[in-house]
């Protein structure tokens, strides 16, 4: 495990994970080590300078004893398993500013729907992410394509504000993040 925390300051670092085929960059204000440092493993990331970088080093023993004095562990542990999910993702990949991330940390809930029900009304005006099962997306009776993990559907009403023209039926029990389009 780490023995510091890095907090960026200024400049860009690029977070590779070669394995997935993984390459984002962290902006300002991005920790770097804090979820090995509280789960007590290796970084997932291997992390590369692509500019001049100012960061502030914070040993990890100060670090795990403001998480722990402010009451903070279930909210870093909840936003690092949400943030490596959404890591993994062909849409947030890139990574995310930490503001930005921290909203949708903030304001997202996990649905699970079992196999056989259609998932319709209010969970198709929010972003909908499968963390994992399968989903068909029907228009009428016909499946125009089916989706599986780290996919997304919902987005036409969440972003665009527009009416959801397919109907999602559920192919194996199903856990999806959702997002609401505002916040």
């Amino acid at each position: 495990t780490p023995s510091d925390v890095m907090l960026l300051v200024s400049g860009h670092v690029e977070k590779l994970r070669t394995r997935d085929r993984l390459h984002g960059r962290l902006s300002v204000g991005s920790l770097i080590g804090g979820s090995a440092i509280i789960d007590s493993r290796p970084s997932r990331h291997t992390y590369r300078a692509s500019s001049f970088l100012r960061v502030l080093r914070l040993p990890a023993h100060l670090f795990t004893t403001v998480v722990e004095r402010n009451g903070l562990l279930e909210r870093i542990r909840r936003a690092a398993d949400l943030g490596a999910f959404l890591d993994n993702t062909n849409l947030f990949g890139d990574g995310l500013q930490v503001a930005v991330l921290g909203r949708i940390i903030d304001n997202a809930t996990e649905r699970r729907f079992a196999a056989g029900e259609t998932i319709e009304g209010a969970d198709l005006a929010v972003f909908n992410i499968i963390r994992s099962g399968r989903v068909e997306r029907l228009l009428g009776s016909e499946v125009v394509d089916v989706l599986q993990e780290r996919d997304f559907f919902g987005e036409e009403a969440a972003v665009f504000k527009g009416p959801c023209l397919f109907r999602i039926k559920v192919v194996e029990d199903t856990s999806i993040v959702q997002i609401p389009g505002e916040f």
